[in-house]
Order: C-alpha cells, then sequence, then structure tokens
C-alpha cells in the first residue's frame, strides 16, 4: 500500500529533493498548449492571407530544426499545429521542449515584427493601422497565461526567459522557500505560497495579505523557539519587528550600521495594512501587478534575512 502523501512527508520530500521552485520548466500541458495556440491565431488574424504569422512560424522552426515539414503536413498552418499538440507528455526531450520555447519566442517576435511592419506602411498612406496594439496585447495575454499555469517563463525584451534565472528570483525566491521547508514554518511557508497562486492567478490583494501573514508568522515562530514571552500571537506587525531589535536578533552593533533594515522589515507589513487588509470602502480598489511583484520581492528578502539570522533553519 502506498505511504498516504501528508504534507509532512511533502514537504520532507520537496526539501529532500531541493525542490523550492514556483514554476515548473517542462511540459507545456495540454490546457497552456491550447491556449497559447487560441493566442497564436489572434496573432495570425492581424494579417492578410498570404502574410499569416503562423506561417512565417511555420517555416522559422523548419530551418532550426533542420527538416522538410514539422508533421509531414504540406499546409504550413497544420504542419505547425499539429507538431505544437503533438508534445510527448509528461516527460519530453530536451530538444522537443526547447524548440517549443523556440516556437513561444518565435510567435511574439515575428507577430511584432509584421505588426510594426504595417504600422509603417499604414502610416506611408495616410492610413490607421491596429496591428501593433493587437498583438501587444496578445503577447501580454501569452505572458499571463503562462503565468497562471505556473509555467516559468516569460517573454520580455525580445527573448523568452527563463523566472527562475533571474537574479531576485535565484537570490531571494528560492532560498526563503528552501529555509521555510523547515516544519517549524509550516504555517509561513502555507501563506507565503498561497501569496505566489494568489499573484499568479491575479488575486493581487490576497497575495499582499498573504506576504503579510507569512512575515508575521515567521516571527511568531522566532519569538516561540527563543523563548521571548514578551510577544503574544496577537501582536501587531509592528510589536513584532519592535521585539527583534528589544531582543538583539539584529545585535545592536548591527542596528547602527543597518538603519535602513528596520525600514525594510517595516515595509512588508505596511504595504499590506495599507492595501490589503482593510475595506476598500465606497471606491472599488485596483492593486497593481507591480506592486504585488514587489510586496513578493521584499518579502521575501525580509524574511530571508529573518530566518538565517535566527539560526533555525
Amino acid at each position: 500500500m502506498a505511504l498516504r502523501q501528508t504534507y509532512a512527508r511533502r514537504k520532507r520530500q520537496r526539501a529532500e529533493a531541493g525542490n523550492a521552485k514556483m514554476f515548473r520548466e517542462k511540459p507545456v500541458g495540454n490546457k497552456l498548449l491550447t491556449q497559447l495556440f487560441q493566442t497564436f491565431e489572434v496573432i495570425d488574424a492581424q494579417f492578410s492571407y498570404e502574410n499569416k504569422m503562423i506561417d512565417k512560424l511555420a517555416v522559422a522552426l523548419r530551418e532550426e530544426i533542420g527538416v522538410l515539414s514539422l508533421a509531414n503536413q504540406r499546409d504550413l498552418s497544420k504542419d505547425f499545429a499539429v507538431w505544437w499538440f503533438n508534445e510527448r507528455q509528461p516527460y519530453p526531450t530536451d530538444e522537443e521542449h526547447d524548440m517549443r520555447l523556440s516556437a513561444i519566442e518565435l510567435a511574439c517576435e515575428i507577430g511584432l515584427q509584421k505588426a510594426a511592419q504595417m504600422d509603417r506602411l499604414a502610416g506611408m498612406a495616410h492610413s490607421r493601422s491596429r496591428a501593433s496594439p493587437a498583438v501587444n496585447n496578445a503577447v501580454n495575454v501569452i505572458n499571463e497565461r503562462m503565468l497562471e499555469d505556473g509555467f516559468g517563463f516569460q517573454f520580455q525584451n525580445g527573448q523568452l526567459i527563463e523566472i527562475t534565472s533571474e537574479f531576485t528570483y535565484a537570490e531571494v525566491i528560492e532560498p526563503t522557500l528552501t529555509l521555510l521547508a523547515n516544519p517549524l514554518f509550516e504555517a509561513a511557508d502555507d501563506e507565503f505560497r498561497d501569496a505566489f497562486e494568489e499573484f499568479k492567478k491575479r488575486n493581487y490583494e490576497d497575495c499582499i495579505a498573504d506576504c503579510g501573514n507569512a512575515f508575521e508568522s515567521v516571527i511568531k515562530v522566532i519569538a516561540a523557539q527563543k523563548g521571548w514571552d514578551d510577544v503574544k500571537p496577537t501582536d501587531p506587525a509592528s510589536k513584532l519587528i519592535e521585539a527583534l531589535y528589544r531582543h538583539d536578533l539584529i545585535p545592536s552593533w548591527m542596528q547602527e550600521q543597518m538603519k535602513g533594515l528596520k525600514s525594510m522589515l517595516q515595509g512588508a507589513p505596511t504595504v499590506r495594512n495599507k492595501e490589503a487588509s482593510h475595506g476598500a470602502g465606497a471606491a472599488p480598489r485596483k492593486i497593481s501587478k507591480e506592486l504585488a511583484a514587489y510586496q513578493l520581492h521584499q518579502t521575501a528578502a525580509a524574511m530571508l534575512f529573518l530566518v538565517s539570522q535566527s539560526e533555525l533553519a
């Protein structure tokens, strides 16, 4: 009989495997393949029949792979479609997967280039082209779909980049998740992972609230493990942060040199208090993706510092 996959077992397996990643690298998966293909068709629809993006994409991929056809189909669009959906799951080869990533990058690149060309031609003819706004919006949709699905890539500055290769993720987010895999920080780990899930789903207000909860949970665990009797479970973030200084988790000699640290630590709950944990009132509130991303990174940096300083993980 298989062992029950309890939370503790999943967490231990994740820690043992060093798997703290919040994004997968492969496979693309049937759902995302379909959503991306539908967006490719939206881009394709901006251009005339003889100037289709998917046809250009199929030709470019044939050249890159070094084959006369992708899936033995004479029609270029059909050749691409059959090849695109023929992903070997759940374990595509590295070469197969890399070419699908190249296809995503090329679709965005070709679409944007063709839209810019149409805009220039329209300008010369003193007419107006709507291609660029439509294609730019489609590229944004591609990024949103990948993020929502937990697929760790984004199209930025003309290239498809791996999210986990970015400095902030590699040097802050991932090490924080690794430290939170310690069973002591179970609640904070859940809350911070929930924040990531809410970010992927574009629930930015909930993301910020979960970040604040995770931050407070980390301090409460440290206080409990260190035996700080003056820290209560109901204390707000401001009192919890004061306790860090009062109990010299941040040594006195560091406090003078690191005056900015207190501001950084206070920044994590401050964004939550101002933006997410109080009612919106009469006017609907819209929290930006940029603010939520900033809060994720700020909270991770603060928790990474505190857990490392506490020597509990």
